[in-house]
């Protein structure tokens, strides 16, 4: 899943909402020295670390989800390699469109909770992760994530990286059927939303108080 929502999937607690972030930055196994020199997790809020493992939860049960693999049966079987970024980006895209359905209170309010938080912690974030933390304020990108030249322009960025526009191609064929998107995000999101709240729950009992060393 893209950056919306993660943050949004990742509930009200400080911790988990960076983790949100750096699940995407954070790599090796929970505890490792890979893990630990990724961050400053001694001055970062306490549930940083369960907001990573959160973040990792969430990937591996969207991919396998009976309704996801329905709808990237739906499309086009010669972008495979493609079809897990491009729904990424629709849900971002779909999740701010229907934005009230989901959560009270705008979207620009949730964002401006969200960059707030950021800046006051992305100090103790690695270099990659704070420069990105520092590029979705600056842009305000949560809240344009409704705007499918925002969508596509990101897309056009990872295409340029890959060195293939087929994401690009993918994209704009789920963007010109929303209405059949939007049919299975309706039903995959709060399948999510019930997920990330069960393992959240979990994950809160568990020991994560690691710090730098």
């Amino acid at each position: 899943m893209n950056y919306l929502a993660h943050f949004h999937l990742a509930g009200d607690d400080p911790g988990l909402l960076i983790g949100a972030l750096l699940g995407d930055f954070v790599k090796g196994e929970i505890g490792s020295k890979t893990f630990l020199s990724a961050a400053r997790f001694d001055v970062l809020p306490e549930q940083t670390i369960a907001g990573i493992a959160l973040h990792r939860s969430v990937d591996a049960n969207f991919d396998t989800l009976e309704d996801l693999l329905a709808f990237r049966a739906s499309m086009d079987p010669s972008s495979r390699r493609y079809h897990g970024i491009a729904i990424d980006l629709m849900f971002d895209y779909l999740l701010s469109r229907s934005w009230g359905t989901f959560h009270d209170g705008t979207l620009a309010q949730y964002s401006d909770a969200i960059f707030e938080l950021l800046e006051k912690h992305e100090h103790a974030f690695g270099t990659d992760a704070r420069a990105f933390s520092q590029r979705l304020r600056e842009h305000r990108l949560l809240e344009k994530y409704r705007e499918p030249e925002i969508i596509r322009r990101i897309a056009e960025g990872i295409a340029k990286r890959l060195g293939n526009n087929t994401l690009c191609v993918q994209l704009d064929a789920l963007l010109e059927d929303e209405r059949h998107a939007m049919a299975h995000f309706e039903r995959i999101y709060p399948t999510m939303q019930q997920i990330a709240r069960q393992r959240a729950s979990v994950l809160a009992r568990e020991d994560f108080h690691i710090t730098n060393r």
